[in-house]
């Protein structure tokens, strides 16, 4: 599957975004104001959120996973180039050759370079093309080191494996990067659980069992238990869209990524709520 564009998620993100707002203006209108079943309006506002974030959540998962195989892709491109000029073969046809190879989502992008390179692309300008598709870091530092050795002179197949070392070296340190922040994420899913689990104990095993009615006492008013669990309900809520949008910053280094946590994280409050601390 191809990548995602940009412009395409942000039209997504738009849609979804009027979606949400128009369902959030029907259920005020007919929860709050007709019917006044506020417990009801917080359960559309778990559909609400999903309406928004879940559809740019795919998007943006299928699209990070395509350039997450396509940097998986690249030494092996650039080594099998490198052999391929050992047999004599130039480096144009070198990549011919290489487009008839299986590099997962790669090898589209690489017969598209081929085919610009025979309606007459220089290579240089092919790479770059091929670097701007793909959008990751790996690809426009492989598309800059050979422009470069392409400016200064001929691209051999020593220059073809110092590249695909380079590349492949890079890929790892990423890859064991993403390890060790992976700890971080589980941290944060780990606390989030935690705190819904303690809400629950302190729900069913205080506030339900002193009394369903009138359980708490802030400021001289008696506050129903019913909006205790509500109060405890949004700060789930709250707290699951802030850990998830931290989990994606921590992750990836980028908030976007955190829509798809935010999601799982939302819809776990959701049905921690409902199934373990339903309404009194």
């Amino acid at each position: 599957m191809p990548g995602i564009p940009k412009r395409v998620k942000k039209a997504v993100l738009a849609a979804s975004l009027l979606a949400a707002l128009t369902l959030l203006a029907v259920n005020v209108w007919f929860h709050v104001l007709l019917t006044s079943q506020p417990v009801a309006f917080d359960n559309y506002v778990v559909l609400i959120i999903l309406v928004a974030l879940a559809p740019y959540g795919v998007l943006d998962y299928v699209d990070t996973s395509w350039r997450r195989k396509i940097d998986e892709y690249l030494p092996e491109l650039l080594s099998d180039i490198a052999e391929a000029q050992r047999t004599g073969m130039t480096l144009p046809t070198a990549f011919e050759a290489a487009a008839k190879k299986h590099y997962g989502p790669l090898s589209r992008e690489v017969r598209k370079l081929v085919v610009q390179m025979s309606w007459g692309a220089t290579l240089e300008n092919a790479l770059q093309l091929l670097a701007n598709r793909v959008g990751t870091m790996l690809a426009r530092r492989m598309a800059n080191l050979m422009s470069d050795a392409l400016r200064f002179g001929a691209i051999t197949s020593d220059v073809m494996d110092l590249a695909a070392n380079y590349v492949r070296s890079v890929h790892l340190l990423e890859k064991e990067r993403a390890a060790e922040l992976r700890i971080y994420v589980i941290i944060i899913y780990v606390a989030f659980l935690v705190f819904a689990y303690c809400v629950v104990i302190l729900l069913t095993t205080f506030f339900y069992r002193v009394s369903p009615v009138a359980t708490g006492f802030v400021a001289g008013m008696m506050i129903p238990a019913g909006q205790i669990r509500r109060l405890f309900f949004h700060m789930a809520l709250i707290q699951a869209v802030m850990s998830g949008l931290a989990a994606g910053k921590m992750s990836t280094g980028s908030i976007v990524a955190g829509v798809k946590h935010v999601c799982v994280l939302v819809v776990a409050a959701f049905a921690i709520f409902n199934w373990l601390a339903p309404p009194p």
